[in-house]
């Protein structure tokens, strides 16, 4: 791929911060990462820009990404928030909204932003989806259809953008050997997680390196210069 930029959407999160790395460690992109609390992130090697999904401010982002000063190849969205892990009928209102805006909406605010940086550069978009959208268990609803709107939005918009030349797609892990998905599994009630991880598909969860790997892969490596409008599966459907 061509000398350029990518951007890391949750770079501080742990599939977003392992992207962030990795992509570092490959050294032929600038790396733009978005953190949302007050305070910077500590270090140089990433770009970092404040982006907040619940309440974005889109002409900042823009401005931010901008003084990079450098053609965007790739834009990695990899922000999320997981629910409370009630029925359907249990989970409160807002919940919904406040899904609905950081695993779906804020890609789309963030997107319409930087469309024209992303249409002059053949921009590679990749969506961090779930392959929750496709186990749809129980107690997972409001998640699941985040998950499966910013799924269809990501689809959408492969096939409006695509006469500009940028190519998205979306990839859906099974569960993540992280932080958040071991407070994922208490939410869920699992009270001796290494039996539940013995009880998985060969043994255990994806790690963030395997996640890592493969949006980096999907968003920046020729083998995947063709696909557009794709959801790819990380997981062991057996």
């Amino acid at each position: 791929m061509p000398s350029g930029s990518a951007i890391v959407f949750g770079a501080t999160g742990g599939i977003g911060g392992e992207i962030a790395a990795r992509l570092l460690a490959r050294g032929s992109l600038t790396v733009i990462g978005t953190y949302r609390g007050e305070r910077k992130p500590q270090g140089d090697a990433v770009h970092w820009v404040k982006f907040d999904a619940a309440s974005p401010e889109p002409d900042a982002l823009r401005t931010a990404v901008e003084d990079v000063a450098s053609p965007l190849r790739a834009l990695l969205y990899c922000i999320g928030i997981p629910s409370s892990k009630c029925l359907v009928v249990d989970t409160p209102g807002g919940e919904w909204v406040s899904l609905f805006q950081a695993n779906c909406l804020g890609f789309v605010a963030a997107y319409t932003a930087l469309r024209n940086l992303c249409r002059a550069s053949g921009t590679r978009v990749l969506v961090l989806s779930s392959d929750a959208t496709r186990t749809l268990r129980e107690k997972n609803g409001a998640y699941t259809s985040s998950k499966a709107a910013l799924e269809s939005v990501a689809l959408t918009l492969a096939k409006e953008e695509a006469p500009y030349g940028v190519r998205i797609n979306a990839l859906a892990p099974s569960l993540v050997d992280s932080t958040l998905g071991r407070r994922v599994l208490q939410q869920k009630g699992v009270d001796d997680i290494a039996v539940y991880t013995q009880s998985q598909p060969w043994g255990r969860l994806l790690t963030l390196r395997e996640v890592a790997d493969a949006a980096i892969g999907m968003a920046i490596d020729e083998t995947w210069s063709y696909s557009t409008g794709q959801v790819v599966r990380l997981a062991a459907a057996i």
